[in-house]
């Protein structure tokens, strides 16, 4: 069991823990404020697919690859519509998901004890 921990990157303090020890983190580029840490990079690339889930779901979209999960989800037709109706076009809202996307970097942390 980790006891009161540190994490930083580059001198800066991403997380503190008492019980946990991270090695990683997601992080935004800009504010470095963490989005997800981890201990691998595994609980990392887990955050990056939730991060990319409605890019990724916009492209299946677009390119015709999109298959319903169940017949409650929605269609292609049905998240179109919803997309456009929120950013005007599929190609905004690509647009927007993918600069979303852009904001994060992974990062390595420095653990030290408090």
């Amino acid at each position: 069991m980790v006891m009161n921990m540190k994490f930083y990157y580059n001198g800066k303090l991403i997380r503190t823990n008492k019980t946990h020890e991270y090695k990683y983190a997601l992080v935004n580029k800009n504010s470095l404020q963490a989005y997800r840490c981890s201990k691998d990079m595994k609980g990392i690339e887990a955050a990056k697919s939730e991060i990319a889930r409605d890019l990724n779901l916009l492209l299946s979209v677009q390119n015709g690859t999109y298959k319903r999960k169940d017949r409650w989800s929605s269609t292609a037709k049905e998240i179109e519509e919803q997309f456009i109706k929120w950013y005007g076009s599929m190609e905004n809202a690509i647009d927007h998901n993918r600069k979303y996307c852009e904001q994060f970097m992974v990062v390595e942390l420095e653990a030290r004890e408090k």
